[in-house]
């Protein structure tokens, strides 16, 4: 199902970043943070620079209403039966939007033969550790 315009506030997702993929984890500082004199560069601009950085990229095409490459016209996200949320693709574009209080556009792809979701796992264990 295709959704344009979809809200991820209150929303759960189960990101997947590591400190390779992530600006935030490798450092400590969100890179939007971190490089926020870029945030009213133009998209066209910006991607000309050597070193730009993914997540400033990803910011300045939602705004331009722009697409880097066909393939994230949507973000891809797979719904559980508990309503949380994991990427197919998508997850810095959704990150970004999320903290920058953005619509973005999506295709949800429901999975309705799971048991418990990767958050709900989490939960659950963090729950019993602390039992």
């Amino acid at each position: 199902m295709i959704i344009n315009n979809f809200d991820p506030q209150g929303h759960e997702f189960k990101f997947h970043f590591t400190e390779d993929t992530c600006y935030e984890m490798k450092t400590g500082v969100c890179a939007l943070e971190a490089f926020k004199d870029d945030l009213n560069i133009s998209f066209d601009k910006y991607c000309k620079k050597k070193n730009y950085n993914r997540c400033v990229r990803a910011y300045l095409s939602l705004k331009a209403d722009r697409v880097m490459y066909e393939g994230d016209r949507y973000n891809q996200l797979v719904k559980h039966k508990c309503g949380h949320f994991e990427f197919g693709d998508g997850q810095h574009r959704t990150c970004v939007a999320l903290k920058m209080n953005m619509l973005i556009n999506v295709e949800i792809y429901e999975n309705e033969n799971d048991d418990r979701c990767q958050i709900c796992k989490n939960k659950t264990t963090l729950i019993k550790e602390v039992l």
